[in-house]
C-alpha cells in the first residue's frame, strides 16, 4: 500500500522546484567501503546534507532516509533525491513487474554504478520452486539493473521455513561464489518474533528489512489503541536489541503505511513537524535502526522526508 500524505503547510516546500543538473552529482560517491577503527566506532556520520549509519556487519554506511522502489519517482526527482545524499535504493524483481529494477538500471547509466548502493529481492514462485529458479531470478534482476552484482540480496517476504531451507542457502552460496551479491538479508512483513529471532540466531543473514508500523491517521468510528511504547509492548524493541547484539543491520520499511493502531507521538512533534515526520523521527531515534526505506514520489514528500534527518535526537531512545 502506498503511503498517504496529508498536505500540511511547511515553510518553503511548495516553492522547491529547483532542477539539479547531473553534473552536480560528483558529491555522491558513497562513504568509503573500508573504515578505520575510530570510524567503525562512530554510529552516525554526516556528509553534506545527510546523516549515515552503519548497516550492521556489512559496514556499509547508508543514508538514514533510503528510497523504497515500489514505486520509484520519475527520473528527474530521483536524481534530486540522490543529490540530497540518499545512497541506498531498495527494489525487487516483484516491483512493477521488474520495471523498478529497470529504472534503477537507467539511473546507473546516468550517474555511474558507484554512487548508490542497491538492494534487490527474489521470490519463491509456485509450489515447486528450487535453487535453479532462485539463481535465474537473480540473474534476471542483474540484467534489468545493468549490474554484475548487487550490494544486498534479500529473500522477499521471508517465511520462517525459508531461512534455513537448503534450496535457499545453496542458491545464496552459489550466487555469492559467482560474485553476484555482497551481503544477504530478507524482508519480514509479519510474524516478526519468530522470523527475526531465527534470522538473527541462525547467523546466515547480514541485514533485515522489518515492517515497522502501527499508525492509523484516518478518522474512524472504531476505537484505536494508542501505545506509549509500542516497541516495548510488542516485543520489537527486544528483537532490535538482539539484532544489534549480533551486528545484524535493520532497515525499517512500511513506516508510513496506514495501520490499525497508534503510537503516541507527542514527544516527536514540534513546531511545523508533520505527522509523517513525527513517524519517521519515532523510528530513527532508535539507535538499533539504520535507515527508513520510504517512497518519495513528489517534491513535497522529498522535502518532508529528508527534512527529518536534521530533527533527530537520541534523547528518547529505548
Amino acid at each position: 500500500m502506498k503511503k498517504q500524505k496529508i498536505n500540511l503547510p511547511h515553510p518553503g516546500r511548495r516553492d522547491f522546484i529547483k532542477k539539479i543538473a547531473v553534473g552536480t552529482l560528483s558529491f555522491l560517491t558513497p562513504l568509503p567501503k573500508s573504515f578505520s577503527k575510530e570510524q567503525k566506532d562512530i554510529h552516525r556520520l554526516k556528509k553534506g546534507q545527510m546523516f549515515y549509519r552503519r548497516l550492521g556487519r556489512t559496514e556499509l554506511y547508508i543514508s538514514e532516509i533510503s528510497l523504497g522502489g515500489s514505486p520509484l519517482p520519475d527520473q528527474s526527482l530521483l536524481l534530486q533525491i540522490i543529490e540530497r545524499g540518499v545512497n541506498y535504493i531498495d527494489t525487487s524483481c516483484a516491483y512493477s513487474n521488474g520495471n523498478s529494477e529497470r529504472q534503477v538500471g537507467g539511473l546507473f547509466k546516468e550517474i555511474g554504478r558507484d554512487k548508490v548502493y542497491v538492494g534487490t529481492k527474489f521470490k519463491r514462485e509456485g509450489k515447486n520452486w528450487n535453487e535453479a529458479a532462485i539463481i535465474k531470478s537473480v540473474d534476471k534482476s542483474l540484467e534489468r539493473l545493468q549490474r554484475d552484482y548487487v550490494d544486498v540480496l534479500l529473500i522477499h517476504g521471508a517465511e520462517e521455513a525459508d531461512l534455513t531451507d537448503e534450496r535457499v542457502l545453496s542458491a545464496l552460496e552459489k550466487l555469492k561464489g559467482q560474485g553476484k551479491y555482497r551481503f544477504k538479508g530478507l524482508s519480514c512483513h509479519s510474524d516478526h518474533n519468530r522470523i527475526v529471532r531465527k534470522a538473527v540466531e541462525c547467523g546466515h543473514y547480514d541485514m533485515l528489512m522489518l515492517g515497522y508500523n502501527v499508525f492509523d491517521i484516518q478518522e474512524t468510528e472504531n476505537p484505536i489503541k494508542v501505545y506509549d511504547d509500542y516497541l516495548g509492548e510488542s516485543g520489537i524493541s527486544r528483537l532490535l536489541a538482539l539484532a544489534a547484539a549480533k551486528d545484524v543491520g535493520i532497515i525499517a520499511m512500511k513506516t508510513l503505511k496506514v495501520g490499525g493502531r497508534r503510537q503516541n507521538l507527542e514527544k516527536y512533534k514540534a513546531g511545523t513537524t508533520s505527522i509523517y515526520q513525527a513517524m519517521l523521527k519515532w523510528v530513527l531515534e532508535n539507535r538499533n535502526v539504520t535507515s527508513v526505506a520510504t517512497e518519495m514520489l513528489n517534491y513535497q514528500q522529498m522535502e518532508e522526508d529528508l527534512g527529518v534527518v536534521d530533527m533527530i535526537s537520541w534523547e528518547h531512545n529505548t
